[in-house]
C-alpha cells in the first residue's frame, strides 16, 4: 500500500458499504473527487463542467441528479464525477469482453490490484499533487455507467440508488 499525507491505496474488499446518510457522505468524500472551500470548510462532489454539489445538503444521488438538473430532473443525460478508482486498459477488455456477465467481471477486476487501482482520501487539502505522485489518472464517469456500477454500490450502498 502507498501511503501520502492524504491519500492511501485500498482494496475493493476494504471498502466499508455504507448503510447510514452520514457513512454515504464520508464514503463520497474518500472515493470521489471532492474539493473543500477553505473559507466555508464545506466539501463539494466535483461534476464534470465545473459544478460542484455541497455533500452535507445530498442523502444520495438522486439528490445530485435534481441539483444538478440531470437525470429524469432535467436534460435527461446522466451526470459525470470522478470516482478515485482506475481500471487499467486490461482490466477494461476482460469487462467488455465478459459481457452479458458484465456485474462479475466488474467484481472480479476491482478486487485485482494489477488491473485495478482504489485510492482513499482522508483529505482533500492536496489531493491532486498527491493523485500525481502515485501517477493516479482521475477520469469521469456517468453516473449510469454500467461498468461502475459495482463500485457505486460498494462506495454508496443503497444511497448510489442502485442494488447489487
Amino acid at each position: 500500500m502507498t501511503n501520502l499525507s492524504q491519500v492511501k491505496k485500498v482494496s475493493f474488499d476494504s471498502i466499508v458499504t455504507p448503510t447510514t446518510v452520514e457513512q454515504f457522505r464520508d464514503n463520497l468524500k474518500k472515493y470521489y473527487f471532492t474539493l473543500t472551500n477553505p473559507e466555508t470548510n464545506r466539501t463539494g462532489l466535483v461534476i464534470r463542467g465545473g459544478q460542484e454539489v455541497y455533500i452535507d445538503e445530498i442523502s444520495s444521488l438522486d439528490d445530485v441528479y435534481k441539483k444538478t438538473k440531470s437525470g429524469w430532473n432535467g436534460s435527461g443525460e446522466p451526470f459525470e464525477f470522478s470516482p478515485l478508482c482506475y481500471i487499467s486498459k486490461e482490466g477494461m477488455d476482460y469487462i467488455q469482453e465478459s459481457f452479458p456477465a458484465v456485474i462479475q467481471a466488474t467484481k472480479d477486476t476491482m478486487n485485482d490490484p494489477e488491473r485495478t487501482t482504489i485510492v482513499e482520501v482522508s483529505s482533500n487539502e492536496k489531493l491532486t499533487k498527491d493523485l500525481n505522485k502515485i501517477n493516479f489518472k482521475l477520469i469521469w464517469v456517468k453516473s449510469d455507467n454500467q461498468i461502475w456500477r459495482s463500485f457505486f454500490v460498494k462506495t454508496l450502498g443503497e444511497f448510489s440508488g442502485y442494488l447489487d
